[in-house]
């Protein structure tokens, strides 16, 4: 039973089909379909990202909390000027 035209195939009669194959050949199938169902879901190009620029404005930090920020990065090490 072939059929050339996929719109006249139903996705029930696909799955009976398939049903009726070996392991082998369920898997062999698979092989074969997975590829482009991957393809036709993977997104196209790169991920969207959303720009951090700006996300703080507005936002005051107190002089001693950039202190203890830098106190922790830096250690021991003198700031600059100093």
């Amino acid at each position: 039973m072939s059929r050339m035209d996929h719109e006249g195939i139903r996705f029930e009669e696909v799955l009976a089909l398939a049903k009726q194959l070996s392991p082998a050949d369920k898997l062999r199938l698979l092989q074969q379909v997975l590829p482009d169902l991957e393809a036709a879901l993977r997104p196209e190009g790169p991920p969207k990202t959303r720009s951090l620029r700006g996300i703080l404005k507005g936002y005051h930090f107190p002089d001693e909390v950039i202190a203890q920020a830098r106190q922790a990065m830096w250690g021991r090490l003198e700031e600059p000027g100093s």
